[in-house]
């Protein structure tokens, strides 16, 4: 029987059995950080000082005059998530019990190979990985530094490229959110958009939708997604039997969540379908889009109106049934507007899609690589 240790996945050329070593017979230091020097700490310098905060890879400052370990190194967070390993290109200090390894391997390679280990904590109360622990664990080496380097370089390709479309699609998001903020208060105008918003109530600009039917799609509102179709969600099918009374929904119709509006619970839909009699469905009316209203809900200062005059003594309870929402009070421009604007932030929010997709696809590749790649 043929009992090489080996990864399923490898790059050509390379045929040697894999070796299991301990970590503490591989590196040359394992070494946890101390307490952040108050006087020395900056917002802003050379050398890095890294917690066990998986937020801005760990950072927390920098030091100008000093640094505790020579990169290139590796760092494993012994605090809050246990276990998280990353790899090290600049001189650092660790603070805070955050371990940092040295060795003479290659630190992408390493890095990824203590993250496909399940670490167990053995301490009692707060939860802490110490050097002792982390120096017991088992990791399967190849032979070869070259093949490590490879292995290496092709997970640091990846995450670059992770990391590229999330900043892309954090400055995406930023981007939203200043123009919702300057088109929404009308320092910012499409050209040719000239005429004051006017003020309507909202019993103006939509009525509400009655029909009601047990037979089509199941539709489904959500806080971060808008409306979507009920099977896409994963979760249970809370939905009752008979649907007699379900609500129908029709596209363009705009939907919302009666006891979460103020949460951002509503959307424009997308669908011909059914909900469920909690929701209560809008019809625009002439010369109003529901593109443009889908985005002028969900702002803040809408949700705080929603808020205000929903009715209910605790926050559980609070609802905002359609008789309620007809008298708020609403700005809006000629629909010409109202359409660019709607327009404008649905492709602001396609790119958000594009980008969240290609990090999933590349953290899902990553993922399957991983469990292939090393054993």
């Amino acid at each position: 029987m043929n009992t090489k240790r080996a990864p399923k996945v490898r790059f050509k050329g390379f045929t040697d059995a894999w070796e299991l070593r301990k970590l503490r017979d591989v590196t040359t230091e394992i070494v946890a950080g101390g307490d952040i020097d108050k006087d020395l700490i900056l917002d802003e310098g050379r050398y890095p000082v890294i917690a066990n905060a998986l937020t801005n890879d760990g950072i927390v400052g920098y030091y100008n005059t000093d640094y505790r370990i020579e990169a290139p190194a590796v760092t494993v967070t012994g605090r809050g998530d246990v276990g998280h390993a990353k790899a090290r290109i600049v001189d650092f200090t660790p603070v805070v019990r955050l371990l940092s390894i040295k060795s003479y391997h290659d630190v992408f390679f390493l890095e990824n190979a203590i993250n496909t280990l399940k670490i167990v904590i053995e301490s009692t109360g707060v939860p802490q990985l110490t050097v002792p622990q982390l120096a017991k664990y088992e990791i399967s080496f190849p032979k070869s530094l070259d093949e490590e380097e490879k292995i290496g370089n092709f997970f640091c390709t990846i995450d670059n490229l992770i990391t590229l479309h999330q900043r892309k699609l954090d400055k995406i998001k930023d981007m939203r959110k200043a123009f919702l903020n300057l088109i929404f208060s009308q320092k910012l105008r499409f050209c040719g958009s000239n005429q004051s918003w006017r003020k309507l109530k909202i019993e103006d600009c939509f009525s509400e939708r009655v029909e009601r039917s047990e037979k089509g799609e199941l539709i489904s509102v959500t806080v971060n997604f808008g409306i979507v179709k009920a099977h896409s969600l994963a979760r249970k099918d809370n939905s009752s039997k008979n649907k007699s009374h379900y609500k129908i929904v029709r596209k363009d119709d705009i939907a919302y969540n009666s006891m979460r509006m103020w949460q951002g619970a509503s959307g424009i839909s997308l669908y011909e379908g059914i909900l469920s009699p909690a929701y209560t469905v809008i019809v625009p009316k002439q010369g109003i889009s529901s593109l443009f209203f889908s985005y002028e809900f969900k702002l803040k200062k809408m949700l705080q109106t929603f808020q205000v005059n929903s009715q209910g003594l605790t926050s559980d309870t609070w609802n905002l049934k359609f008789p309620l929402l007809k008298n708020i009070v609403v700005e809006v421009p000629e629909y010409e507007e109202q359409e660019k604007v709607g327009i404008f932030f649905k492709k602001l929010d396609n790119l958000i899609t594009l980008h969240q997709e290609k990090i999933n696809q590349l953290t899902k590749l990553k993922t399957t690589f991983l469990k292939n790649m090393f054993i």
